[in-house]
């Protein structure tokens, strides 16, 4: 295993020193970020939803977005399982059938996507060849 270079080391010991020195006052930049975050999270909607209305054309195609996302995951959601798992150390786990549900939909909706995001692929290679 290589050593951890010195510069990398040097800043690791600073910010647990820092840490460490500022014990709770932490919290109240964890609650900034929080804040923060929020904000940017709200003002991307806003501006989203106010870009929609600009024009019909970028509205219709809005909902159709809207539209096919709502489709994958219905789909995701149909085919996810809300069976338990059973495997090694599970029993340390608190699964309830909608947390299996859930986490089943993420992976169907992500499995869908990444097929979605190939098709899409050849689809424009394909289109592009022809013109």
């Amino acid at each position: 295993m290589e050593p951890i270079p010195e510069h990398i080391q040097v800043a690791a010991e600073k910010t647990a020193f820092v840490m460490n020195q500022m014990g709770s006052s932490l919290d109240n930049f964890v609650f900034v970020v929080y804040l923060l975050v929020g904000l940017a999270a709200a003002a991307t909607v806003l501006f989203s939803i106010l870009n929609v209305f600009s024009s019909a054309k970028t509205a219709k195609r809005s909902l159709v977005s809207l539209g096919l996302l709502g489709a994958v995951l219905f789909m995701a959601y149909s085919l996810a399982s809300s069976e338990i798992p059973v495997f090694f150390g599970s029993e340390n786990f608190d699964i309830t059938p909608g947390v299996s549900r859930g986490v089943g939909t993420g992976l169907f909706a992500m499995y869908l996507f990444f097929v979605l995001a190939v098709l899409s692929i050849f689809y424009t290679e394909i289109r592009n060849a022809f013109k």
